[in-house]
């Protein structure tokens, strides 16, 4: 595997005849350079030669037709010699290096070294086809891709070579363009191998061929290169680019194979081996998304980032720059609550640009239309899938130790370390994290992580200037408890009632010891009258069936749209991510950790962190008595005390602002979550993000 430091048989020089008759001549040092060279890249470079033969000494370009001996069989290869005399064209004849990679593969199977019968292998510019029509030849099922004017040659070679009943695999050919992207059949399932030789011959082409690499892999694909090194330069560009995403592997000791002591010019056999937490560690432009009309109307972003020892997390996060102005507007963490509901809760419900249209399904892939009071109008917003098994987020490994509070607020902090490492133009803008629900547990440990991170050596700073939260999860001696007083603020029970459950549980309504039967009789008749309510708005139905006016419906077509096949491609989700995806994974195994966030709270004020903390006032679930409540607790002193805040000269919410840059608010008419009032809920967030009163 590559590693930073150069070891003997890091680079193996099989010697020959030829190769001394070289030394002779003069080319031992120039040699020994491009191997040392070659060696520091780590793994197995088999460098052949020089020898004193002439270039191209295998095969003979100027001829229509090449015999060669391979697999116990005598093939006729057509080739194109006047497409040599097209500049930049040279798939057309036959090199060296092609016969060099076929011979490696029979060799390697001959001595057991690889099994290909019955494997996928796909062979990058075919052109003549020989490697192809070897790897057929050995039991492997081969797809031979190149160009579309290279194809009528390549599929008249396999039919004069593979169509005589003496072939134990397949040969098929398939246009395939470097950079674009491929058909599904060449990545459903991944190929086992993937074959190329003379393909590094320009540092224009580096780059797409990199990318089609990384398309082709997954972390059980083998790539096998050979190539003449006839540019110095772009063969280091093409490992300097390849590695951040390969290794190279190790090579088997070909010294007894003689076709190597023909060449004239270097040749590098090369094995890439696919680091694939490194390959999902990476990132995605969507620019349409199906459901959606046209090209999106603002950027986004899908990747993976791994976190663990070992990446052995992966979590999934969409991105979508500031609509506004990226270069200086905040960015924006948000977390939705659950645990284990999906961020394309936050993307599709609550602060995102996108929501689903909510028509009748009929069938098809639900659409998706644009939001008027999305939070990127004002913030580039990260989305994320955690805990590990939320939404599109996974594990390569099984897990130890079970997701928690305070581990997820760790794997949060790294997470940002590692994405702002690959997004360093956002590293100066302010920075927040957000969220609702459980959230409110997460979010205020994930602000303290990073702040004590801030301060140790080993970290990347974080601009972190604060956090938001909508009706958040804080302690249930609070939350809970005031579900009583709220539901009799909201004429939800009576004024007997009310007072009988005062009186004989002396506020106390969740955790009420077993023989305390007078409050348990009470508490009871008061689950009755309530169990109907919908909890995240009392103002909405409990529905029974699943219709555009139930509000639940928009979850149903959301799991259609999200399991479509033609979405998860569009958002690049990973293969090794297997199963449907749920809205809502209720069964994650996870450690409930923190009972309350209030210390987080004091923590986060006395580092001057700001903070906005809003509630809806119809959500029974976190009711806003609770958290002005656990506010109260912490005795700051307030600065502007309670008045309406406004929107066109109408009450919108009411506000309270308190000492160390606390700011908490009502949203008239809002639920758990913003989506139930979108207006209100954005222009609160974009007074605050901007420094303004609301």
């Amino acid at each position: 595997m590559f590693g930073p430091s150069m070891h003997m048989e890091a680079a193996e020089i099989v010697h020959s005849a030829a190769r001394f008759e070289a030394e002779k001549m003069g080319k031992e040092d120039e040699a020994v350079e491009e191997i040392r060279r070659m060696s520091g890249y780590g793994g197995d470079v088999i460098v052949v030669g020089p020898t004193s033969f002439a270039p191209n000494t295998l095969v003979a370009q100027s001829s229509l037709e090449l015999r060669l001996d391979a697999c116990g069989h005598s093939l006729s290869i057509l080739q194109s010699p006047c497409s040599l005399n097209t500049p930049g064209v040279t798939g057309s004849v036959m090199w060296d290096s092609g016969v060099v990679l076929g011979k490696f593969l029979e060799h390697s199977v001959d001595s057991k070294v690889l099994s290909l019968e019955g494997k996928k292998i796909v062979e990058l510019g075919s052109g003549c086809g020989l490697v192809g029509c070897i790897a057929a030849l050995l039991g492997g099922n081969a797809v031979l891709t190149d160009l579309p004017d290279r194809l009528r040659l390549l599929k008249k070679n396999i039919q004069t070579n593979l169509y005589r009943g003496n072939t134990r695999g397949s040969a098929i050919v398939q246009e395939l363009v470097w950079g674009d992207d491929p058909d599904p059949d060449l990545i459903e399932p991944f190929p086992d191998y993937v074959l190329g030789s003379d393909v590094i011959y320009s540092e224009e082409a580096v780059h797409h061929l990199v990318k089609t690499l990384l398309q082709l892999c997954s972390d059980q694909t083998t790539i096998f290169l050979s190539g003449e090194l006839r540019n110095d330069a772009v063969l280091e560009y093409f490992l300097e680019t390849a590695l951040k995403d390969f290794a190279i592997g190790p090579i088997e000791e070909m010294a007894n194979n003689n076709v190597y002591s023909v060449l004239k010019s270097l040749l590098l056999l090369l094995h890439l081996v696919f680091l694939s937490k490194q390959h999902v560690d990476s990132a995605s432009i969507v620019k349409f998304l199906p459901g959606f009309e046209g090209p999106l109307p603002f950027e986004l972003e899908t990747g993976y980032i791994g976190v663990g020892e070992e990446e052995e997390v992966q979590l999934f996060y969409y991105f979508i720059k500031s609509e506004r102005n990226p270069k200086e507007d905040p960015l924006l963490l948000w977390l939705t609550g659950g645990p284990g509901c999906s961020a394309i809760s936050g993307l599709l419900y609550q602060n995102g640009p996108l929501a689903m249209k909510l028509d009748v399904y009929n069938g098809t892939l639900p659409s998706l239309v644009s939001t008027t009071y999305s939070w990127t109008k004002t913030s580039s917003m990260i989305f994320l899938d955690q805990p590990v098994g939320t939404g599109f987020s996974y594990s390569r490994t099984q897990l130890f130790n079970k997701p928690s509070d305070t581990g997820e607020a760790k794997r949060i902090h790294e997470f940002l370390q590692k994405w702002l490492g690959k997004h360093q133009e956002f590293s100066s803008n302010p920075f927040y994290v957000g969220g609702d629900s459980y959230s409110g547990l997460v979010v205020p440990a994930t602000v303290q992580e990073i702040s004590k991170g801030n301060c140790q050596c080993c970290n990347r700073p974080i601009n972190l200037q604060g956090y938001v939260l909508g009706n958040p999860l804080t302690d249930c001696v609070y939350d809970c408890n005031y579900r009583v007083p709220f539901a009799y603020k909201m004429a939800l029970i009576s004024d007997e009632l009310y007072e009988s459950l005062k009186r004989t549980c002396r506020g106390e309504y969740v955790n009420v010891h077993p023989h305390d039967t007078e409050c348990l009789k009470f508490v009871e008749e008061f689950n009755k009258l309530t169990n109907r309510v919908c909890e995240r708005h009392i103002l909405h139905s409990c529905c029974e069936t699943e219709t555009p006016s139930c509000y639940s419906y928009r979850f149903m077509l959301t799991t259609y749209w999200a399991n479509d096949e033609t979405v998860r491609k569009a958002l690049q989700i990973n293969k090794e991510r297997r199963g449907e995806w749920i809205r809502c994974y209720r069964g994650i195994p996870y450690n409930h950790d923190i009972n309350s966030s209030v210390p987080y709270h004091i923590y986060n004020s006395i580092d001057g962190y700001r903070s906005l903390i809003y509630s809806g006032d119809h959500d029974i679930q976190v009711p806003y008595l609770g958290t002005q409540a656990w506010i109260r607790s912490l005795n700051y002193s307030i600065i502007d005390d309670w008045r309406p805040w406004m929107i066109k000269d109408q009450i919108a919410g009411y506000t309270t602002s308190y000492a160390n840059k606390m700011t908490f608010a009502t949203v008239t008419g809002g639920g758990h979550t913003a989506e139930f009032t979108p207006e209100e809920t954005f222009m609160m967030f974009q007074r605050w993000i901007n420094g303004q009163p609301l």
